[in-house]
């Protein structure tokens, strides 16, 4: 193994995931896996034995063990509650996203001979905080140092504009349609030095929508048309009455014709028509679908990704975006047929297909070593209990010195340490505050700062205290762009003391301010007594400091499957 360190970028999806890193002529490279493939499916399963099998293996042993296997982990990232128990062990979504992690940077270190430990990892542009934490401890967990995150889109729309041919300006859709999530981004691309300046003007998504969502309406036709020609009733296979046995037996062949659902989708991008071979306690039968019938039967998921990038082209024309000038396909899903043709109706122009399972992966190398190049310093700690100092920004020659040394050409380093990245609020932040406009009053939220709000940001509103003789005022901070506070996510609590008991309605200034990484500092002012609280929110951890260190340590013992 090589001492040299180098960044990855690692595309963790719901479906597949892939990892890649600048090779030595500063072009992206996907790395490939153990298998020799390029993607590895995110799918788990968990061996009688013992082992972690993680990969095309575990896809494949699932029609063997079905109540062992793991599958669309990121769907359920940061949601409290959230875990599946297999031999009495407690999996979260970040732990078994670890896994995935695991699988990829061991593949990947072997097949290039570098450690992996640096590291940039994806998610959807449409994650909350929340999501977003729950994303960096999956890689906290793998025994990684997670150099940063960014959106899929953005990762894609940077890769598409480090490898164009033609010099890449202007404003750039990304339709990104994964296998378990959407996004739609309105981005621009403008030069900064000998690099470009890359910006989120607009995010839309929906967590839950993606090529998943298209296998399982075919998977339903297959079986619908399979009873039909065979009389089978499947309802009593799968409620468990015919016994342990058939169940198990109906659970391995839905996982075989999932399988078989997944080709056929493949074959329709390519076919006009596809055929699913089903078979089940002694019968067969061969499914037809015809390219028209998946189109109908799917029409409203299209429809809700194109209502999405409606959405999201509407929003960017209200902050100045008369014209989009270029589309980018991004994910595997974007490769359906029904998808080049409905996003080429609503722009009038045809979008480009750009790499729709590596895009991710290659943008996140490529931000992976921005970041290796422009890191702060850190400083010691002084001693005596005093907070550290904080890190002393690099210095251009300091960020040259350091592509020198990891052997990057400069040609090459030079427009990756200019390049710059910025984006806007997914989703929308305010506080709770009570509405005594209703009988009796209600609690809603009330936001400071709207979706869509470029980074980094400061925005203030001014409410009053609502208690006769109030000292303490709670500042209790939602993300969400519901008013009902049950409907948003927590994000923390700051505290007011006012120097002595004030009246009802005594003003109270609360000012959010947001960094550039997306980090939420609160402020509350009472301006008439100059009683102020300052702080940081610090969010609720899905999973404890002490929880990561324990889980890292307890995952490197776990034996994977080689």
């Amino acid at each position: 193994m090589s001492d040299v360190k180098k960044p990855f970028g690692i595309d963790l999806g719901t479906t597949y995931s892939a990892i890649a890193h600048l090779d030595a002529a500063g072009r992206p490279e996907v790395i490939g896996n153990s298998e020799g493939d390029r993607t590895t499916p995110s799918v788990i399963v968990f061996d009688p034995s013992g082992e972690i099998v993680v990969g095309r293996e575990a896809k494949n042993e699932a029609v063997l063990n079905p109540d062992r296997v793991v599958e669309m982990v990121k769907r359920y990232m940061g949601s409290e509650g959230w875990q599946r128990t297999i031999d009495g062990v407690d999996w979260t979504p970040e732990k078994l996203s670890a896994q995935i992690l695991r699988k990829l940077v061991r593949d990947a270190a072997e097949a290039t001979g570098v450690p992996v430990e640096d590291v940039v990892i994806t998610h959807p542009a449409y994650f909350t905080d929340v999501e977003r934490a729950a994303t960096r401890a999956a890689g906290q967990i793998a025994g990684l140092n997670v150099l940063g995150l960014i959106e899929e889109p953005v990762a894609a729309a940077y890769a598409y504009s480090m490898t164009a041919e033609e010099e890449l300006e202007g404003s750039i859709l990304v339709y990104d349609l994964g296998g378990g999530t959407f996004d739609a981004c309105v981005i621009t691309v403008s030069r900064v030095g000998d690099g470009k300046d890359i910006r989120v003007l607009v995010t839309e998504g929906q967590r839950t929508l993606g090529g998943k969502d298209w296998d399982a309406r075919t998977l339903g036709y297959a079986l619908s048309e399979f009873s039909i020609k065979t009389g089978m009733d499947f309802d009593a296979y799968a409620s468990g009455a015919m016994g342990e046995e058939s169940a198990t037996r109906y659970a391995q062949m839905l996982q075989e014709l999932t399988s078989e659902v997944e080709k056929a989708k493949f074959s329709l991008t390519m076919k006009p028509k596809a055929r699913i071979p089903v078979s089940f306690e002694n019968e067969r039968a061969t499914i037809e679908l015809t390219l028209e019938q998946f189109d109908d039967m799917t029409a409203d998921l299209l429809l809700q990704t194109i209502d999405l990038t409606r959405q999201a082209i509407d929003t960017a024309r209200d902050k100045g975006i008369e014209n989009i000038d270029t589309v980018l396909l991004v994910g595997g899903s974007s490769r359906m047929k029904q998808v080049a043709a409905a996003v080429t109706k609503l722009m009038g122009f045809e979008p480009r297909l750009f790499e729709p399972d590596l895009a991710v992966a290659k943008g996140a190398a490529f931000v992976a070593m921005h970041l290796e190049f422009i890191k702060p310093m850190p400083v010691p700690d002084g001693g005596d209990g005093q907070a550290p100092a904080p890190p002393v920004p690099v210095t251009p020659q300091e960020a040259r010195d350091r592509a020198e040394k990891l052997g990057v050409p400069a040609a090459v380093a030079q427009p990756l340490i200019d390049n710059s990245c910025g984006t806007v609020t997914s989703h929308a932040l305010g506080v709770v505050a009570v509405d005594d406009s209703t009988a009796p009053p209600s609690y809603r939220v009330s936001h400071i700062i709207p979706r869509q709000t470029p980074l980094p940001c400061n925005e203030t509103r001014t409410y009053g205290t609502y208690d006769e003789g109030q000292q303490i005022v709670s500042i209790e901070v939602k993300q969400g762009d519901s008013d009902i506070p049950e409907d948003c996510h927590d994000l923390g609590q700051v505290e007011l003391h006012l120097p002595r008991p004030m009246p009802r309605g005594t003003p109270i200034d609360v000012t959010f301010t947001m960094d550039a990484e997306g980090l939420l500092a609160v402020t509350g002012l009472q301006p008439d007594t100059g009683a102020i609280v300052n702080a940081p929110v610090q969010r609720p951890a899905i999973i404890s400091d002490g929880e990561i260190a324990a889980a890292a340590a307890q995952h490197s013992a776990i034996s994977m499957r080689d």
